[in-house]
């Protein structure tokens, strides 16, 4: 859905630098809730170089099935 680029608060650069370089190490992502303006949100945390990324993501209950009958 969306690409947020996410940096330390002050005083967790030590945690922050831990949890990319472990990621990156063991080539994984981390997946979370994210709350946001009252709402829940399913994302993705994966390295990128020494920064981390957050994929925003949908619910299985927010995705329809696709409808060929249009083609």
């Amino acid at each position: 859905e969306e690409t947020y680029y996410i940096s330390p608060d002050k005083g967790a650069d030590k945690a922050y630098l831990l949890l990319s370089a472990a990621l990156k190490k063991t080539d994984a992502m981390a997946v979370a809730k994210w709350y946001s303006r009252g709402r829940e949100h399913l994302v993705a945390i994966a390295p990128h170089g020494q920064h981390l990324i957050m994929h925003k993501m949908f619910y299985n209950s927010e995705i329809r099935e696709f409808d060929n009958s249009c083609a």
